[in-house]
C-alpha cells in the first residue's frame, strides 16, 4: 500500500460539551416552503439537491405551507397517524425479542416511523395504509 492509499478518519470535535449551552448559530434555516417539489416521476439525479438540504414545510406557527403542503383529508391523516402507532408498537416488540435472543438483528426506526408509513399521493389515486 502506498502513501495516496492510506486509510485515515476524521473525527470532528464538538461545537460544545455536555452541559454546556449549545450554539447552532451557525446553521442556515431555508424559510418554510421555499424548497421545490420535484415531480413524482423525476429521475433522481434531478432531486439530488434535496437530500442535503433541509426541507421545511411548518412555519413559525405551525403551519404547512408551500409545494410540499397538500390538502389532505382527515381520513387518510388518521390512517397514517395509526400506521405509525402500529410501527412504533412493532419496534419496541422486535427490540424487546432482539435483546432476549430471540432475533439476531433488528434495526429501530424509532422517529421515522412518518417515513416507513408515509402516504403516496399520485394524480387522483391514493394508496391508503
Amino acid at each position: 500500500m502506498n502513501e495516496s492509499q492510506k486509510l485515515s478518519l476524521h473525527v470532528p470535535e464538538p461545537s460544545s460539551r455536555p452541559g454546556d449551552q449549545p450554539d447552532f448559530s451557525y446553521l442556515k434555516v431555508p424559510p418554510a416552503g421555499s424548497a421545490r417539489r420535484p415531480e413524482l416521476d423525476c429521475p433522481s439525479e434531478d432531486m439530488h439537491d434535496l437530500a442535503f438540504d433541509l426541507v421545511r414545510v411548518l412555519d413559525d406557527n405551525h403551519v404547512a405551507v408551500g409545494p410540499w403542503a397538500m390538502e389532505l383529508d382527515e381520513t387518510l391523516l388518521l390512517q397514517g397517524l395509526r400506521a405509525m402507532e402500529k410501527t412504533r408498537i412493532f419496534d419496541d416488540r422486535m427490540l424487546m425479542a432482539q435483546r432476549q435472543g430471540k432475533t439476531s438483528i433488528y434495526v429501530q426506526c424509532r422517529g421515522e416511523e412518518a417515513i416507513a408509513c408515509g402516504q403516496m399521493i399520485s394524480g387522483g389515486n391514493r394508496w391508503r395504509l
